[in-house]
């Protein structure tokens, strides 16, 4: 009798600790940055080969995931970024790509934003995509937020987007 009181004692035990094991978490440090996903977004760990240090996949219709936002530490200028982001949309040039500084605060927040076909290195060229960056300066580096995925799903997250630079800025400064 006293055995199967420990088995089921830990039985229970192991139901209620393995799904803490396998959750996923509802925000993630970047920096001295805390952004939180919103409910909808999934965490999921970078993919193979990127200098993301984190990622969130949106699911889209049919629970696809065309659309993610990954975040970088970028130890280069703003300048050398926004070169980057044109040289991911070939056959693009300064003129499109949209920028819009605003403040947050008294932390400079630089959004970057660009349409077309996306290219990154040797793959697979993407046409219609958007991309939405948030540029972030912090001394001698920067975090990088960037948006990217077809156009019409990319448009219906830029407000939850913004909200979760915003709120992270904000959050960081209270603390």
């Amino acid at each position: 009798m006293r055995i199967n009181s420990i088995r089921l004692g830990l039985i229970l035990l192991c139901g209620l600790l393995l799904p803490c094991l396998h959750s996923e978490p509802a925000n993630i440090l970047v920096a001295n940055l805390t952004f939180t996903r919103p409910a909808t977004w999934k965490w999921t760990e970078p993919t193979k080969g990127s200098s993301a240090v984190s990622r969130f996949v949106i699911p889209g219709p049919g629970n696809s995931s065309k659309t993610d936002v990954r975040f970088f530490i970028i130890k280069k200028d703003v300048e050398t970024e926004k070169a980057a982001t044109l040289n991911q949309f070939p056959g693009s040039s300064q003129r499109d790509l949209g920028i819009e500084e605003i403040k947050i605060g008294k932390q400079k927040v630089l959004y970057l934003k660009i349409e077309g076909t996306y290219q990154l290195r040797d793959s697979t060229p993407k046409p219609g995509q958007l991309l939405l960056g948030a540029a972030i300066p912090m001394g001698k580096e920067f975090v990088f937020a960037k948006l990217l995925g077809p156009r019409a799903e990319v448009e219906q997250q830029i407000s939850k987007f913004k909200k979760m630079v915003e709120t992270a800025i904000k959050e960081r400064d209270v603390n």
